[in-house]
């Protein structure tokens, strides 16, 4: 059922002047007692690269910083410096959808975007968020990659982006390789961004073929709090595969979680 209505509205930033699509709420919207009002209200994104793109305002993220471009800096800083027109972008455990939403505006029309999301809030947030803005060169899988195929506990997050497999997890989830996907969907990725709260190792040991055949440019994000050693065993897994590891924040790898790996040429 649609129930957003649009009102064209102009939009000023410091560099362009837009036109952009000003979402009001239809009156059958608020009627459902199940649903609260900003299940239905989208917004604008008003600054940055997804300046005219909507975003959903119960989609359980950082709603303000995403609207005002404000989101992440250094790592937004990074998906735009790498990724181009016509690229094939992996964002394993995509949450509500930004890093998906912004690499369909990187890739284009002739790129391809395909978005891992287990979580089922998670993954209903981020389909819609795929619909709203008619990213036909998305597609959205809804489970978990991991060191095997298999059905495995999920959950324990506080909030949109920290729910991770264990063992005590309140729902079970389908868990599949890299390597199997990529080859059922017969795509080679040029980028990758992981961040699967702790489980990256078993990811990439489960992408080996992938990562080694096709060299995918990784944006990594290491959760050594919930798996230790995480970090220093995913630096040396993709140094040994002959990767450059560069820093997102800090100064060092050694000194962040959040990576750029580079292949070496």
């Amino acid at each position: 059922m649609s129930i957003v209505t649009s009102a064209p509205t102009t939009c000023k930033s410091a560099d362009d002047t837009v036109t952009i699509a000003k979402p009001t709420v239809a009156s059958s919207a608020v009627s459902s007692s199940s649903s609260t009002l900003a299940d239905w209200l989208w917004s604008p994104v008003l600054r940055g690269p997804m300046l005219g793109m909507v975003w959903r305002l119960s989609s359980r993220g950082k709603v303000a910083r995403v609207i005002t471009g404000s989101y992440e800096p250094e790592q937004t800083a990074a998906f735009c410096k790498y990724i181009n027109r016509g690229d094939v972008v992996f964002d394993i455990g995509a949450a509500t959808g930004y890093y998906t939403m912004l690499s369909s505006h990187l890739v284009g029309a002739t790129g391809k975007v395909v978005a891992f999301e287990p979580e089922p809030k998670n993954y209903r947030t981020l389909t819609s968020h795929v619909r709203a803005n008619r990213l036909r060169q998305v597609t959205t899988l809804n489970h978990a990659l991991g060191g095997e195929a298999g059905k495995l506990r999920f959950g324990g997050g506080s909030g949109s982006g920290t729910s991770r497999l264990c063992s005590n997890g309140e729902i079970e989830v389908e868990v599949r390789t890299l390597d199997t996907v990529a080859a059922e969907l017969q795509l080679r990725p040029t980028h990758m961004k992981i961040d699967v709260e702790g489980a990256e190792l078993a990811l990439l040991l489960g992408g080996k073929t992938t990562i080694q055949s096709a060299k995918p440019i990784l944006f990594l994000s290491t959760h050594p709090s919930l798996t230790a050693g995480v970090h220093q065993d995913c630096c040396q897994l993709l140094q040994s595969w002959g990767y450059e590891l560069l820093p997102m924040l800090g100064t060092s790898f050694e000194q962040t979680t959040e990576l750029v790996a580079l292949p070496k040429s």
